[in-house]
């Protein structure tokens, strides 16, 4: 049972939750203001029923977010604007054109204890609105009592950490700050460049909804400096980091990448991630003829390719199996190599093809929804095509494809000279684009490619490398060449060539120190 409310106009809304004996009436309402401006604005869950649902068919309808500003106006799902008035509790609310008239209240929402700030309200279209917030004291309580705080007392840091990545119900607020700021970030990343030692890191945690704040400080130690085994800088033809505009391979500054769109769609635009350092690259949705994606000329053209490597930070927005996060594409001579969101990579050049984990015969969740990973494809003429993920080899991989008109269901019996043959002649890497469908809906970050197959040792150092600051453009060939100098109380003992090995003895000359590709006088 809920309650029903008259609003200013007359007409009955019902209350979002079921009635728990609430004492606010229309008497109430229309008489006292329950809450001011400051205490109505928030993030709100909204729920639009629209006239005419069909139940017989059991027509659903999925909520949504906006966000009320103080300022009187609307953000999210919705944008219009909003008003509460003097001396009573009836709310306007103008939502893309439609104006709904209702009341704002405080409900329990079931089958908790937990109180929320709610409106419910009718529109001039004959569409109904639910919205409701979590009172801030419950809010703040709710998150501590259902989300795991990332880090604790004693533990050691080898890894960049997602310190805001802890759940939190609408309005909460993080806030993180790290005594020691250039070896653990006041967002995690952890950059153990040059120390010798292990260091006691401490970090303070705040979290707040509107008055309510709950803080606690952790004891950690970060650990020193200590480069993994394998070769993760050697053969790479192209590093994008894509911080900010003009996006310039690290290895050929001649070479640029172009954001570009068909059909009307967005663009892939620049934003922050508090896990990433500087900025990321946010593909679109588009579906075939209306992709948003990003094209850059082929580092590993014209090389004597035995094997080549892409590799690439990505987060996944949506569960669309089919479309691109990246390809090698030629629509000259039909022939495309391609990487789904669904780890299905797939080649064809009109008459040769393979599909490993096609969506129509697995459905992969190795590159999960909504969280950073890190994605590493190999392929090399006589191994083949492997897949990693956080430097893991996929295992359980589907195959099928047709060689020279034979049926093949193993990755060992397609010739793969076709596949290196091509990308060494294809003019251009695409992101979002190359795929027989459209773009993925994805973040992306510091993309790789090299000119050979990296090995599971080197994928493994990589890995490693990618979660801690690294600059990727310090290897050969690479533009990130800086003058010498010392960082306040650090050590200068961490100095490397060019290959990554110890230097016991420095000449004059260029070395890897601190993570960076420097000249020593």
């Amino acid at each position: 049972m809920h309650q029903l409310f008259l609003n200013r106009s007359g007409w009955p809304v019902a209350a979002p939750f079921e009635f728990h004996g609430e004492t606010t009436g229309d008497r109430q309402i229309a008489s006292s203001q329950r809450f001011d401006s400051k205490e109505v604005a928030g993030r709100y869950h909204v729920l639009v029923h629209p006239y005419g649902q069909n139940h017989t068919a059991y027509e659903e309808t999925a909520p949504t977010e906006i966000l009320l500003r103080e300022d009187g106006k609307v953000e999210g799902a919705y944008s219009g604007t909003w008003k509460i008035y003097d001396g009573n509790s009836y709310i306007t609310l103008n939502l893309n054109g439609t104006v709904y008239e209702g009341v704002v209240t405080e409900q329990q929402m079931e089958p908790t204890t937990i109180k929320a700030v709610c409106f419910t309200a009718c529109g001039d279209n004959g569409t109904n609105l639910w919205g409701y917030r979590m009172g801030d004291a419950y809010a703040l309580a709710y998150t501590l009592n259902t989300t795991t705080i990332p880090v604790k007392d004693n533990q050691y840091i080898s890894r960049n950490m997602d310190l805001y990545g802890l759940e939190r119900e609408m309005n909460v607020n993080a806030k993180w700050e790290s005594d020691t700021p250039d070896v653990v970030s006041h967002t995690g990343r952890y950059n153990p460049a040059d120390l010798t030692e292990d260091i006691p890191v401490q970090l303070s945690c705040e979290l707040s909804c509107g008055d309510y704040f709950w803080t606690d400080t952790f004891h950690v130690k970060a650990r020193k400096e200590s480069l993994p085994d394998g070769n993760w800088l050697g053969g790479i033809k192209a590093y994008y980091d894509f911080d900010q505009e003009p996006f310039v391979n690290a290895y050929d500054h001649v070479q640029t990448a172009k954001r570009l769109s068909q059909g009307g769609n967005n663009k892939p635009s620049l934003e922050k991630d508090s896990l990433r350092n500087g900025s990321i690259l946010h593909q679109y949705f588009g579906a075939s003829g209306y992709c948003s994606y990003t094209q850059m000329p082929n580092p590993l053209r014209n090389e004597r390719l035995e094997g080549m490597t892409v590799s690439l930070w990505v987060k996944r927005t949506d569960d669309i199996p089919w479309d691109a996060i990246w390809s090698f594409y030629n629509p000259a001579v039909n022939t495309r190599l391609y990487l789904t969101g669904n780890s299905y990579v797939g080649f064809n050049n009109g008459k040769d093809w393979f599909d490993i984990n096609h969506p129509g015969s697995i459905i992969s969740e190795r590159i999960p929804v909504g969280k950073w990973c890190l994605v590493t494809i190999t392929i090399s003429r006589s191994q083949g095509c492997t897949i990693y993920v956080n430097g893991s080899k996929i295992r359980d991989v589907e195959y099928i494809g047709n060689c020279n008109g034979i049926n093949i269901t193993d990755t060992k019996d397609f010739d793969y000279n076709r596949v290196i043959d091509f990308i060494q002649s294809c003019p251009n890497f695409y992101l979002g684009y190359g795929s027989f469908w459209g773009s993925i809906d994805v973040r992306m970050d510091d993309l790789i490619l090299y000119n050979r197959a990296l090995e599971a040792t080197d994928v493994r150092a990589l890995n490693t490398m990618s979660n801690r600051v690294t600059d990727f453009s310090i290897g050969e060939g690479g533009l990130s060449v800086k003058p010498v100098h010392h960082h306040g109380n650090r050590t200068m003992k961490s100095i490397y060539d060019l290959s990554g090995c110890p230097v016991k003895e420095v000449k004059k000359g260029i070395y890897i120190i601190e993570g960076q590709k420097v000249i020593y006088p």
